[in-house]
């Protein structure tokens, strides 16, 4: 959680890189909301860069000039969350000397930049709903209420409908809140953009380290261009910082790419898989404890379960974990542990 109020030229270096058609769109309909004070929804997957594109809607408004305060909305716990948002004042509570300036009044005539706005309890959505309907909120302690002016600008990763759905989430808040939504295209949509993100991270990685800006061989960018990328821009600016260092300024080759984890490794031929065949667990299971047992039965249950949605969704991994309701960075480590390359199961492949 970060609180402090920060000046714009700390972020004047951060860009949202892309050229597609899609994020072209985007950063239109971004830079034209821009200089309103209408809230701001924006949705995407983990790593595709909602807080810079939240960052760059702040440089771009009448606020530029005025504090912009980050908070991670799943990270505050809930015996804290009005002191951290509201701060309170002397005698508020035991060990609480001296008062305490909270996210909002630190943020006064600025922007609030709330992350994970879909993991906030309960009992966060109705402080926050409060502040956004009338600006007004009282520190912990206080009768006093204080006002104050922000613009609110809300991120998450998660389908908020069906968290409305379920009543995991205030519809009142939800429809303060989005009023304007940017949906922020995962790199699988716009694949495109890698060797223009991979030139932008190469150029920052080797200026961080005092390098040359290495070449970047043709191999390099192919071999990139193979991956899913589940973690998204993120994914990619990790791949490209790690071959910028053990490159040490030498042009950069597909081959530094074989000292990184193994999701970015060519997919290997795997066998044609048999279809699942029913279990016998009291024949296959007989004589070993009871725990050992039922981890071997969830084990083959899972395994089963990722080769029939592969199946189904023909081998597109976004596909299969939405299916299974499962994020595409766990479908993935669960495909890792079990030994099981998705891409065998494409169409034509």
């Amino acid at each position: 959680m970060d609180l402090s109020a920060h000046s714009p030229s700390r972020y004047s270096d951060i860009e949202f890189v892309g050229a597609s058609a899609s994020v072209l769109k985007l950063l239109k309909i971004a830079d034209d909301v821009s200089e309103t004070n209408a809230p701001i929804l924006i949705t995407g997957e983990c790593g595709t860069g909602k807080e810079i594109l939240a960052r760059r809607i702040h440089q771009r408004s009448q606020r530029r000039n005025r504090p912009y305060v980050a908070v991670n909305c799943g990270a505050i716990a809930s015996s804290l969350e009005e002191s951290e948002l509201f701060g309170y004042v002397p005698g508020a509570f035991t060990g609480a000397n001296k008062r305490k300036q909270g996210l909002f009044e630190a943020a006064n005539h600025g922007t609030v930049f709330l992350d994970e706005i879909g993991e906030s309890s309960p009992g966060l959505q109705v402080k926050l709903l409060r502040v956004l309907q009338d600006g007004d909120y009282v520190p912990v302690g206080s009768a006093q209420t204080h006002r104050c002016d922000v613009r609110m600008i809300a991120a998450t990763n998660r389908d908020l409908c069906e968290a409305l759905g379920r009543g995991a989430f205030r519809a009142d808040l939800y429809y303060r809140l989005d009023v304007v939504r940017l949906r922020v295209p995962p790199l699988r949509e716009r694949m495109e953009d890698i060797p223009l993100l991979t030139r932008h991270f190469v150029t920052r990685y080797a200026r961080t380290y005092g390098l040359s800006t290495p070449e970047i061989r043709s191999d390099f960018y192919a071999k990139l261009l193979q991956q899913d990328y589940p973690g998204n821009v993120r994914e990619l600016s990790n791949y490209v910082h790690r071959a910028v260092v053990l490159s040490g300024g030498a042009p950069l080759t597909a081959a530094l790419l074989d000292q990184l984890p193994p999701i970015v490794q060519p997919a290997r031929p795997v066998e044609p898989v048999p279809p699942p065949r029913p279990s016998a667990p009291a024949a296959n299971t007989a004589g070993i404890p009871f725990h050992e047992a039922k981890k071997h039965l969830i084990e083959t249950f899972e395994r089963e379960y990722l080769i029939a949605v592969l199946n189904e969704c023909g081998g597109i991994i976004y596909r299969a974990a939405k299916l299974a309701g499962m994020s595409e960075r766990g479908f993935h480590q669960k495909l890792r542990h079990y030994g099981i390359d998705g891409t065998g199961f494409r169409s034509g492949t």
